[in-house]
């Protein structure tokens, strides 16, 4: 990455036409000695400066005062993260090394969408009762849509937290009616398919996390049986344990199994995550994954509340997921607007940069000072 460093009158003359930016390689210590209340112009390395536009970095303690900068006195580009990718300094030695990024990717984005439709599923399903119902928009405003992202491009559960508080956030300042599903609850289950899909667990995999994340890492290898993973959980559900052989049998003594169990799991007392995870498991496997079996939870989901979750997740590598397809495609349409390029200078799709709205909502209540490409919902860049 190229650099160049300046401050703000400057700033409003290289974005009005008056200004020609001459870039250079900056160590990052350099960068933070000289960067106060200035502003940074970050450039590909191989890209002429006249035909590519920078990515804009600033402090993070000075990003909201940025922000209220330019609301200020840039009026030709509002919302301005509309158009301009702004990042604090602090996250430029992230962007400057290769992320990893997990093998399973596509997986993750194509077969891990039905976590999505799952959490729409279980915040609505006063009103939801089937997944045809669901629509597409409904889906990309979910936490899991922002984390499936977050996964595939290798970020790690630290930063899957962080990203799941700034969706709070955002939701609050436009929302503050209560969920149904905590979003703490389903930042844990992408929490726990980071560690799944990276080399080597985190130190927040301990516990129970700690045994779903293993047995969900030996439930995704080709060699392991079909309900052999399940064993290490159910270790407090004698009646569950014997009952695990016949989740091979027919779909009758699967639904079976999976009506006289439920009860059990959502009134015993043992942890709630690995209860959870279970009732989600269990049920996912009466149809090898399909979501027509997804309402036989929804007599256990107030005790259970993201046993939808984990149908999702392990419906993603059984042979009948259908997570794409179900409801005319809806997971298909939602992964084709999917961004999972980890390149910083990647075009904005967004309306808005989360700590933008944050100004522009403390200015005014009443309603959207700016344009967004629909009308009743808008995309906020996390």
């Amino acid at each position: 990455m190229q650099i160049c460093i300046i401050d703000r009158e400057t700033f409003l003359d290289w974005l009005g036409g008056k200004y020609t930016p001459k870039p250079s390689r900056l160590t990052l210590v350099k960068m933070k000695q000289s960067l106060q209340t200035g502003v940074a112009l970050i450039y590909k390395s191989d890209s002429p400066v006249s035909e590519t536009r920078p990515v804009i970095a600033v402090s993070k303690d000075n990003i909201s005062d940025f922000y209220a900068f330019v609301g200020t006195y840039v009026a030709a580009y509002r919302p301005f993260s509309a158009f301009f990718k702004v990042v604090p300094f602090e996250l430029l030695p992230e962007m400057a090394k290769p992320r990893r990024v997990p093998n399973s990717s596509k997986f993750l984005t194509e077969g891990m969408i039905g976590v999505a439709i799952a959490e729409v599923y279980t915040q609505s399903r006063a009103r939801v009762k089937t997944v045809d119902k669901i629509s597409v928009s409904a889906v990309q405003a979910t936490l899991s849509s922002s984390l499936i992202e977050a996964v595939s491009q290798g970020y790690g559960s630290e930063r899957i937290s962080e990203i799941s508080d700034r969706w709070r956030f955002a939701r609050e300042l436009e929302d503050s009616s209560k969920l149904f599903l905590d979003s703490r609850k389903v930042s844990e289950v992408w929490e726990i398919m980071s560690d799944v899909t990276s080399p080597k667990l985190s130190t927040r995999s301990r516990g129970s996390r700690k045994k779903v994340t293993q047995s969900l890492r030996q439930a995704m290898q080709a060699s392991s049986s079909k309900t052999e993973w399940l064993l290490p959980l159910t270790q407090e559900f004698p009646r569950l344990a014997k009952g695990i052989a016949g989740l091979a049998r027919s779909r009758e003594e699967r639904v079976r199994i999976a009506k006289d169990i439920l009860p059990e799991l959502a009134d015993s007392r043992a942890d709630v995550l690995t209860r959870e995870f279970l009732a989600g498991a269990i049920v996912s496997m009466i149809g090898n994954g399909a979501f027509a079996q997804i309402s036989i939870l929804d007599e256990v989901l107030t005790k259970l509340p993201s046993a939808a979750l984990w149908f999702g997740v392990v419906s993603s590598f059984q042979s009948g997921n259908d997570a794409l397809s179900v409801g005319n495609c809806l997971g298909r349409r939602v992964v084709r607007d999917m961004c999972t390029d980890p390149d910083p200078f990647v075009a904005i799709r967004d309306d808005i940069a989360i700590e933008e709205l944050a100004i522009l909502r403390n200015d005014t209540k009443s309603s959207s000072p700016f344009r967004t490409v629909q009308t009743t919902s808008m995309t906020v860049n996390l």
